[in-house]
């Protein structure tokens, strides 16, 4: 609506037409209540249907109470038996909570609400319903059903008729919901919104011990098969290893006490030997190497020998005292032969002792080289044996997967089959009531305050919308300056709507109407070089915009100047002059133009001073083919010469030809427009139509203007026909 403020028309493309700068001047406030006073009947009238609408739907509907229980709803806490700690997104919690709204909204709930309360059994609740039992017991291909079937039948239709009037509201940015029913019953309705809460968390308890039950039966069934394929599977290993002569050792525990892979004894065995082959390929390089030192007096096993340490002192000692001897005597000395003898038997000793360790030596050597060879035999058997064992093991494993993998099974089972127990047996309830509902004090629905507040607001803005819409629609001219620029004529006055008859208007000097037209008259000396034409013909787009009074007016107005005028009624269609002056009907311009009177008989007094009339006569069957002819032009140039200006009232433009013949043959032609009437499209298609005949068209008069509706038009559709007009009224 304000871009309809700020540019009201646009130009000739759309039909519009821009508002004058006196308008643009005023507030925006201002134009809005100029647009509602213009439009006034379109705005109330909204506005009074919405209202009326709304109170009788207030008074007529039936008061409905509403009663709340509040619920909390929590997220269900299974940190007992969830081995997963992540904390619940909040997409989780979201689903969660909408899944928990749908179920308070579920059907399943409000049949056991129902069957709670008996409503299935309850005529007066069907009736509120406008149903009977008997159409809530029919199916829908319209069987009637009984008994039980009946009941249940019922019950569905109770249930439907329940959601119909439950609202699930859910409390922002809290775990809240409030369950409202509402009934025109106020008990009623208290007993089903508390009902609806106390079912809802038996549901739930219901449900959670139903999928509990469910599933352990589940696990107790997968229990036992998986618990006979694993003894099963075990069965066959057992065989197949006694079978392929498999011997496993009992698994050892690491130092993180998890059970390591079972041990074979090929495997076992095959480890000893090797520890043992090293031990004696070790022992065996011992002895080699110390029988490659073997052999001289500084031998390692000589020198570790206590023998050969005693008799090697004696023998240095018994060197010494001989060495001792023979410093005093000789050789042959017995003392010193002695003494000798004794180094001879004690160097034999040491031979035999150094041969006894070399023997010593080459034995140990063979022991261990002997030893190494057997160890060596044996590894390499048990090698064999251990290849042979792992290609016997081959479908042993693969019956040890199997059982492994049921035995894992089975133990995984269990484990979730304790679980299930512990979580069934905690019966936890995420739900609890937190208000139940009141009894209500007072109807819910209607609210009669609100409503007519509602319906109040609704009927503005329709009325605005509409108002709006019109407005936009609405191509009349509102304002004289629209004119210029809407059609490119100047318009020469403007003169305001009257009251009462013309004539007695124009009678007054010192009236709106008649200084009006004397502006007019003052205008029209102007509109061309030569003053106001002689001949002036006046013409409109449709009948009754107020050529005639117009035509009479200037007329007037010429002869208060002292001017000789003429007024002829070229109206011969629809003739208004006679009418206005109060002329009886005579012999006029159709007679003169058929040639059946002179110039002496068409001339009739008027009640004003200097102004002579010419009337219509008598309606011919073709007035266009009349004006068409040469009669026309010799009439007034045989008046011009008895009158100074002569005025010719013509019919309307659009849809006669009349008026452009017209106007064809005068000085002038002065185009009256009605304001707040006339579309501009059909004055823009009047104006051209005369422009195709060559008029010269002085310019416009804006009839009919009221300034309480400056810058807002309305629109009348136009025509023209033959027929008597309103009194009063002229065209």
């Amino acid at each position: 609506m304000q871009s309809l403020i700020n540019t009201l028309r646009s130009e000739q493309t759309g039909g519009a037409v821009s508002v004058s700068g006196a308008a643009d001047e005023t507030t925006d406030i201002a134009k809005l209540w100029q647009l509602a006073l213009r439009w006034k009947w379109w705005v109330v009238a909204p506005i009074v249907m919405c209202v009326t609408l709304a109170l009788l739907v207030t008074l007529m509907v039936v008061p409905r109470f509403r009663a709340t229980t509040r619920l909390e709803i929590s997220r269900e806490d299974n940190s007992l038996v969830s081995v997963d700690n992540r904390p619940q997104t909040m997409l989780a919690d979201q689903e969660f909570y909408k899944t928990q709204y749908g179920l308070l909204e579920s059907r399943e709930l409000a049949i056991r609400v129902a069957s709670d309360l008996r409503l299935e059994n309850s005529a007066a609740f069907f009736a509120a319903a406008g149903l009977t039992l008997d159409q809530a017991s029919k199916r829908a291909d319209g069987a009637t059903l009984a008994g039980a079937e009946a009941r249940a039948m019922r019950a569905e239709a109770a249930a439907g008729i329940l959601l119909k009037s439950l609202v699930v509201d859910p409390v922002e940015q809290s775990r809240l919901v409030d369950v409202s029913y509402s009934n025109p019953d106020r008990a009623l309705a208290q007993q089903v919104a508390n009902a609806w809460a106390q079912n809802f968390i038996k549901m739930n308890l219901e449900r959670k011990y139903d999928s509990t039950s469910y599933a352990r039966r589940f696990l107790e069934g997968r229990l036992e098969d998986v618990r006979r394929r694993l003894e099963q599977s075990e069965r066959e290993l057992v065989s197949y290893a006694s079978g392929q002569r498999i011997i496993n050792l009992p698994a050892s525990e690491g130092a993180d006490a998890k059970s390591s892979d079972h041990r074979t004894l090929v495997g076992d065995n095959l480890l000893s030997l090797n520890s043992a082959l090293a031990e004696a390929r070790v022992a065996r390089i011992e002895a080699q190497s110390r029988l490659a030192s073997a052999g001289g007096d500084s031998s390692r096993e000589a020198l570790g020998s206590a023998t050969i340490s005693q008799l090697r002192q004696k023998r240095a000692e018994a060197a010494a005292d001989r060495a001792k001897l023979l410093a005093q005597f000789a050789p042959g000395y017995p003392s010193v032969r002695a003494l000798a003898l004794q180094i001879a038997q004690l160097d034999s000793a040491l031979a035999r002792e150094e041969a006894r360790i070399t023997k010593s030596l080459h034995s140990s050597y063979d022991d261990a080289v002997r030893r190494e060879s057997g160890l060596q035999a044996q590894l390499d058997q048990a090698q064999n044996r251990l290849f042979d064992l792992r290609r016997r093991s081959i479908q042993y494993n693969i019956l040890q997967r199997e059982v492994d993998t049921n035995r894992s099974l089975y133990d995984g089972l269990l484990q979730r089959y304790k679980e299930i127990g512990i979580s069934g047996g905690v019966g936890t309830n995420n739900v609890s009531i937190v208000d139940r509902a009141v009894l209500p004090g007072r109807p819910s629905y209607p609210r009669p305050m609100i409503n007519l507040l509602v319906a109040l607001i609704v009927g503005v803005f329709l009325g605005g919308l509409v108002a709006f819409v019109r407005d936009q629609l609405d191509d009349a001219f509102t304002d004289p300056a629209q004119i210029s620029q809407a059609v490119g004529l100047t318009n020469l006055g403007t003169i305001p709507r009257m009251n009462g008859s013309p004539i007695e208007a124009l009678s007054d000097p010192k009236s709106p109407i008649t200084d009006a037209y004397l502006s007019l008259g003052t205008n029209l000396q102007y509109a061309s070089a030569e003053g106001i034409p002689r001949t002036l013909s006046v013409t409109s787009t449709r009948s009754g915009e107020g050529k005639s009074t117009t035509s009479m007016a200037i007329a007037r107005t010429l002869a208060r100047l002292g001017k000789r005028v003429l007024l002829i009624d070229g109206d011969m269609r629809s003739p208004s002059i006679d009418g206005l002056l109060g002329i009886p009907s005579q012999a006029g311009l159709s007679d003169y133009l058929a040639n059946a009177a002179t110039v002496d008989h068409l001339l009739h007094p008027s009640p004003f001073e200097n102004l002579s009339v010419i009337t219509a006569g008598r309606i011919p069957p073709n007035a266009a083919e009349l004006l068409s002819g040469p009669r026309l032009e010799a009439l007034l140039a045989e008046l011009g010469d008895l009158f100074d200006h002569i005025i010719i009232d013509c019919p309307p433009v659009l849809g006669l030809a009349d008026a452009p013949l017209v106007a064809n043959k005068v000085q002038g032609t002065l185009f009256a427009i009605e304001s707040h009437g006339t579309r501009l499209g059909a004055v823009r298609v009047a104006i051209s139509r005369l422009r195709d005949t060559n008029a010269h068209l002085v310019g416009t008069v804006l009839i009919k203007f009221d300034a309480r509706k400056q810058a807002y038009g309305y629109g009348y559709d136009y025509g023209y026909g033959y027929g008597s007009k309103q009194p009063g009224q002229a065209g």
